[in-house]
């Protein structure tokens, strides 16, 4: 559970002091809640003396700590600045604060809160709520009632307790996104899949109203309720590209995460759940797939906070000798060729610029988004710009895994090429001439133009009625998922 305001603040280190009412002198837990994923770094010890105790911290923005005394817990906000004074009493269960000293507005509500919904926010209890629900419906009546229980409570008390209005702010956020990843929490244990690779859809009503949390919320990574509804989301979403079937593997579903956190995930959002991914499945996927992935957090975490407690993990993985597969190499002059009995047995031949054949099957290893047109269709035209933003949208590395692969049916080889000329369509062009009767529209069953395609990297057409490329992010989101 957390709650309250992470904003950058200039300014002095805050400073905890307190004492308990008995006198007693006992250890003091205080963890600093980060966002990495491993946080025993950032657990220190305090030993009170004569029943008093004193913690500062180090760092310039408000941040929520844990304190743990002896079986009891309670949460901390502090703010640089502040000079949070406390009393505890730690012969009642659960142990009685009171808050003195700048921070304690905030602070005597955060208790408040806590005490009365801490367990709203326990992700063990809100997994045991969503096996014993009988259907999304149910679950969602019992965990909006909750939202609503949250919100009165918030609105009545941070007037009475004159917390700031960002902390007020920050609050209700924590309230929404607490629901949203109970949710999200409900389509991943009802998969009934106890490797987590399977979802399972949620109404779209529920889907769409979620729009109105944000997915790139970096004032809110110290708060685990935002965390949780990142990692499920980004889950979700990448389940739903795959149309929730079960991932092959988690090196499948890593690298289909991860193409969807390239597109829309950036700074410590982006960081935290490769960092959280990676930590929580190296040991169960590809080492392959770990190098990739910790290259990409190693670039975007040039400080390390992220990539060394991954690299302490799962060095194994990252360090480990690529195994090269023996296979049988087919004489050099046909190696990058689809081979002559293959040939037989294609339902179509292509022609590229040169004059040379071409088959589907040349292209295995990359994934192809196929574009039918031809230099008269006028709505083929129109798309070309559109594709050109496409490429800009992949990096390099991303591009050379795919082929934007031109198929035209011209009847004339100077029309094919004239149009490519004047049009500047960037790609690998070939043409199957004929018109309406040519190979490649009756194989296909094409009878509009344009039309798209997407191939995968073992030849297998995943979707024949791809998307145009004038809808950029979504075709983008579909290229990246096969990468």
């Amino acid at each position: 559970m957390l709650l309250c305001p992470l904003f950058l603040f200039a300014g002095q280190p805050a400073i905890v002091s307190g004492s308990f009412t008995n006198g007693s002198d006992a250890v003091l837990e205080f963890t600093t809640d980060k966002p990495y994923p491993d946080t025993s770094a950032y657990r220190q010890s305090v030993q009170s003396n004569s029943g008093k105790f004193e913690w500062k911290t180090d760092w310039e923005k408000g941040n929520l700590v844990s304190v743990v005394i002896g079986s009891s817990s309670f949460q901390l906000f502090l703010e640089p600045g502040d000079a949070l004074q406390i009393e505890v009493n730690p012969t009642i269960e659960p142990v009685s604060i009171s808050f003195s000293g700048k921070g304690a507005e905030n602070n005597r509500f955060l208790f408040d809160f806590n005490t009365q919904f801490k367990k709203d926010f326990n992700v063990d209890a809100q997994t045991a709520s969503v096996a014993a629900a009988g259907s999304i419906d149910e679950f969602e009546s019992s965990i909006f009632d909750q939202r609503m229980k949250h919100m009165r409570f918030v609105k009545e008390q941070t007037v009475k307790n004159k917390t700031t209005t960002a902390c007020n702010d920050f609050i209700n956020d924590q309230v929404v996104y607490n629901y949203f990843a109970q949710l999200l929490l409900f389509s991943k244990i009802k998969s009934a899949d106890p490797t987590g690779m399977k979802m399972i859809a949620l109404p779209s009503i529920m889907m769409s109203e979620m729009q109105s949390a944000s997915l790139m919320d970096e004032r809110n990574m110290n708060s685990p309720a935002y965390r949780s509804f990142l990692l499920n989301y980004v889950r979700y979403e990448t389940a739903k590209g795959f149309n929730f079937l079960k991932f092959l593997d988690y090196a499948d579903m890593l690298e289909r995460e991860y193409s969807y956190a390239l597109r829309y995930l950036s700074g410590e959002p982006f960081k935290f759940f490769i960092a959280h991914e990676l930590y929580t499945n190296c040991d169960k996927t590809e080492s392959a797939t770990v190098k990739k992935l910790h290259q990409a957090l190693a670039q975007s975490d040039p400080q390390g906070n992220y990539v060394k407690q991954v690299y302490a993990k799962c060095q194994t993985e990252i360090n480990a000798k690529e195994v090269k597969k023996e296979k049988v190499e087919e004489p050099k002059e046909k190696a990058s060729k689809t081979s002559e009995a293959a040939k037989k047995s294609q339902p179509f031949t292509l022609i590229d610029l040169k004059g040379n054949k071409v088959y589907l099957d040349d292209f295995k290893g990359k994934v192809v988004y196929v574009d039918f047109w031809a230099s008269w269709c006028g709505p083929c035209r129109q798309q070309f710009p559109h594709a050109k933003e496409l490429h800009k949208m992949l990096t390099p590395e991303q591009l050379k895994q795919v082929v934007f692969l031109y198929i035209s049916i011209d009847d004339t080889e100077e029309k094919w090429k004239n149009a490519i000329e004047q049009n500047q369509i960037e790609g690998f062009h070939t043409n199957s001439p004929g018109g309406w009767g040519s190979s490649v529209t009756k194989h296909f069953g094409i009878n509009s133009i344009p039309r798209y395609m997407l191939i995968d990297k073992k030849g297998n057409v995943v979707d024949p009625n791809a998307k145009r490329p004038s809808s950029g992010g979504e075709l983008l989101r579909d290229i990246l998922m096969l990468l």
